[in-house]
């Protein structure tokens, strides 16, 4: 079990790699410009949430080895706003072709099937969240701050796209 743990902290130390090596391996896959276009949310959020940081200046946890900012949390940023933008994609827009299997068209889709993207994102999201605290590295306050600062930001960067008609 120890061992299960220590992977598990290893991977979620590192979430930011999973998260940018996730989002580069969904662009190439499906050649889409939605989901360029929602990755390069990704790092948008991401750099304003380090932006938010240097206006706020609240410090770290006393026990973060980290010398930046803690509030808000960027990764929990980045986590909520994929889980809020692939959550408001499985609910309002059709599933890409490249996702559906072979002969499947997007209305033959049962609605409970639109529920698993969100289900996923929001629980790796919350996990990755969490982890922030558990590794020292931010407080509640600041993964609580990131998590609304992402579902804001996700919010805005899907409003922009559904009014430039995409």
């Amino acid at each position: 079990m120890d061992s299960a743990r220590h992977w598990l902290f290893a991977v979620l130390e590192h979430s930011n790699i999973v998260i940018i090596v996730s989002t580069g391996a969904a662009i190439l896959y499906t050649k889409s410009p939605t989901f360029a276009y929602f990755g390069f949310g990704g790092l948008a959020c991401s750099l304003s949430a380090k932006a938010v940081k240097l206006l706020l200046k609240q410090a770290r946890p006393a026990n973060s080895q980290r010398l930046s900012y803690g509030m808000p949390s960027t990764h929990s940023s980045t986590s909520a706003y994929f889980a809020t933008v692939v959550t408001l994609c499985s609910l309002l827009r059709p599933f890409h072709d490249s996702l559906l299997p072979r002969g499947v068209t997007d209305a033959d889709i049962p609605f409970y099937v639109r529920l698993i993207p969100p289900a996923v994102m929001t629980s790796l999201g919350a996990l990755v969240t969490l982890s922030r605290v558990w590794l020292g590295h931010h407080t509640y306050e600041q993964v609580g701050g990131g998590w609304v600062f992402g579902l804001l930001f996700g919010a805005l960067w899907w409003n922009i796209w559904t009014n430039l008609g995409m």
